[in-house]
Order: C-alpha cells, then sequence, then structure tokens
C-alpha cells in the first residue's frame, strides 16, 4: 500500500502545502460519531501489519470518515469529495481521528467496499443512529408512512453478460412518459420513515422486479425493532394494499392507513365505494351517522345528495358496517373514508419528500456503484437518520 510523503496530500501530489481555509464547527458531528459502537466493523475490516512495507492505515478513523460524509452540514456526495474535505479541513480530519496522515481516495474506496461485505454489522451502526435521535425527536415513530423508490445501477443492463448480475430490470410509475411508465435496471429501496418528522426509521433494498406489497411487513418489522414499540399507524398508497397487510397491522393494535386500489366494477362487492363507505341505492354515497362505542359498528344513513324522495325506498334504509368483518375494507381502529384517515393519508408524502431529499442531495440515483452489497451501502448511508437535520 502506498503512503504519502507529506503529513496531508492532495489529490495530485504527495508534497503540496495544505491550504486551510475557515470551516463550520463539526462538535455535534463528533458527538454523534462518539456515541457510536464501530468496533466490529473496524475490526472486520482491518488489515495485519505484516512486518513488512509501510504499515496500513488505521481503519476507524476511515469509517468514521466514511460516515461524516453523511452527516457532514454540506453534502458530501462522493468518495473523491471525501478525500477532499479530508485534505482541506482539520476539523474533518480531527473529528475522524486522523493524527498523521490522510489516506489516498483509493485507500477510501476500497474501505468502502470492504464494508459493504458487511451489512448485517453497518445495520447495528444505523439501529444505534435510529435510537439515538429518539432523544431529541419525541415521538419518533409513532405514525410510519411505507413507500419504494427505484435506484439504478451503475451498468448496462443489456449488456451479455450482465455487468451487474444481482441488479434486475424493474417497471415503475413516471411523469411526463408515454403510458406512465418507465423501466429501470437495478434495485428498488424499500423504506418505513416517521411520518411526522420525515425521518428514515429501516430501509431494505430488493432487486429492481420485487413488488412492494410483500415488504411491508418485514420492513415494520425491522422499523419495530430499532424503535422498541409498535407504531400507532401505518400509511402506505395502493401499492400495500392486501388483506394480508391490513389484517396484519390491525392484529399488532395498529390503524392501516392504506389506499384500497378501485375493482373493475367501481364498486367493493358491489355495494361498498373504494374508502370502505356504503353506497345508496342511488349510486350515491351514504352518510354517516354515528359509531357504537361498545361494539365498534359503523352507522351510515342516505345520501345527503340523495335524490329520492321515497321512504319506502332502499336509500332510506340505516346502513350498520362492522369493521372486523373485512379491516382491508372498512379501516380497522381508524374508520376508512373518515376524517382522520385522510388526514393520516396525507402524512404519506413524508416518505417521498425523503426520497426527494435524497435523490437531490444525497445522489441515491447518480452514483457511480454496482452489485447489491455495494450499493445497499451507498443506500444505508445516503438514507442515513440524520441527513433530515442538514
Amino acid at each position: 500500500m502506498s503512503t504519502p510523503t507529506a503529513a496531508y496530500s492532495d489529490c495530485t501530489s504527495a508534497d503540496a502545502p495544505l491550504q486551510p481555509s475557515p470551516f463550520p464547527d463539526l462538535a455535534e458531528q463528533r458527538d454523534i460519531l462518539d456515541g457510536l459502537n464501530l468496533d466490529s466493523i473496524v475490526e472486520a475490516v482491518s488489515i495485519p501489519y505484516a512486518g513488512v512495507g509501510p504499515r496500513p492505515y488505521d481503519r476507524r478513523p476511515i469509517v468514521r470518515a466514511h460516515l461524516l460524509s453523511y452527516i457532514h452540514p454540506s453534502p458530501i456526495g462522493s468518495v473523491t469529495a471525501l478525500h477532499r474535505v479530508l485534505l482541506n479541513n482539520p476539523a474533518a480530519r480531527d473529528v475522524c481521528g486522523f493524527s498523521d496522515r490522510v489516506p489516498f481516495r483509493v485507500t477510501l474506496s476500497r474501505v468502502f467496499s470492504e464494508m459493504a461485505e458487511y451489512p448485517e454489522m453497518m445495520g447495528g451502526v444505523m439501529d444505534d443512529l435510529v435510537r439515538k435521535a429518539s432523544e431529541f425527536l419525541p415521538g419518533l415513530g409513532d405514525d410510519l408512512a411505507v413507500d419504494a423508490t427505484p435506484v439504478p445501477s451503475y451498468a448496462n443492463g443489456n449488456a451479455k453478460p450482465p455487468t451487474d448480475p444481482d441488479a434486475r430490470w424493474g417497471r415503475h410509475q413516471k411523469a411526463n412518459t408515454k403510458d406512465g411508465f418507465e423501466w429501470v435496471y437495478g434495485y428498488k429501496l424499500h423504506l418505513a420513515a416517521d411520518a411526522n418528522h420525515d425521518f428514515p426509521i429501516a430501509m431494505k433494498l430488493t432487486p429492481g422486479n420485487v413488488h412492494d406489497s410483500p415488504m411491508m411487513i418485514p420492513l415494520v418489522e425491522s422499523a419495530e425493532r430499532r424503535l422498541r414499540g409498535f407504531p400507532r399507524a401505518v400509511i402506505a398508497d395502493r401499492g400495500y394494499d392486501s388483506e394480508r397487510n391490513s389484517e396484519w397491522v390491525d392484529g399488532r393494535g395498529a390503524a392501516p392507513i392504506i389506499h384500497k386500489r378501485r375493482p373493475k366494477s367501481g364498486l367493493h362487492r358491489g355495494e361498498y365505494a373504494t374508502d370502505g363507505v356504503p353506497v345508496c341505492e342511488c349510486g350515491k354515497k351514504r352518510g354517516y351517522l354515528f359509531t357504537n362505542p361498545d361494539s365498534g359498528v359503523h352507522y351510515y344513513g342516505r345520501a345527503p345528495e340523495c335524490a329520492s324522495d321515497d321512504e319506502d325506498s332502499l336509500c332510506f334504509m340505516e346502513i350498520l358496517v362492522n369493521p372486523r368483518e373485512d379491516v382491508r375494507l372498512f379501516g380497522g381502529a381508524v374508520r376508512c373514508g373518515s376524517s382522520e384517515w385522510e388526514s393520516a393519508y396525507r402524512k404519506r408524502w413524508s416518505v417521498e419528500r425523503v426520497f426527494s431529499r435524497w435523490k437531490v442531495n444525497g445522489r441515491l440515483g447518480g452514483h457511480c456503484f454496482r452489485r447489491m452489497g455495494t450499493i445497499r451501502l451507498h443506500a444505508m448511508f445516503r438514507c442515513s437518520p440524520f441527513r433530515r437535520r442538514y
């Protein structure tokens, strides 16, 4: 391993003098890094000294440097940018623990690839980050919003053989296209975020052709382990609409706020609208009356705009709806179609805002990585929960 001859080198010359300039204080970043247990991952990526040649770089400062790049006040979008910051910013070097020399860029990149081989250890680091976040964000994890987004691979999907054999073609919704969809060769990032703080809690990376719905339960279970408690509500779009998901969330004592798919007939069971509200004989949605506090049964009367004046019409019949009969359709703990349900569902946009930040500032899509392990670590770091603060 080559070693720079000066205390700190730039990207072109090992003997170039350092040109310091004023930089923001990194005291908070130091506190965050000091609170993480990095012993396992540092030991896993460390190289023993063979007794000949230059001593290998200490891996702990390098691991801290990679973590710092994701919680730094200014975005650091690549290993090259991280190397430049370490060269020119004494405070960053001090926070990471570099005492005498900064590794070359290729060394930083090599350690990043080595860290990607230990996803469980890196997942433990992210667990610590989430738990640390709960110290200053009250009610973290009370409401979870779930969604997924494509993450392209830095590879040619049409090559033979494929340059990234772990990636798959996946179809995703996209505005301003002819049919409303686009095909992406790569992966899919599934995320559970706190819907009140726009704060990422848990994520899973899968090949691009994996469907959203089966990933809800393992994603929420992962979030529960990090939060040490189950959320009050799980919010998702119609891609997660299934009886299994709704009944599982309801069975854990939470409210499933999941948008329903519209059936081909336009009505569920032929008599309920998409939001689970019963429909009058005249085709209008019935008006909600009240809910029995003892049985939990909802009572509906005729539709407010119903045109029928015949009191013998079925529109005048009072309809009783027991949410336990169909949790997916009627909503369980929170009545589907109610103002409370609508207010909770609007929080789903929190996960979209998180994705938007990562794509713009975190280079979630504009990266130079391939293979599942490396892109998982890249996504995990880009999805650092502390990134929301800067």
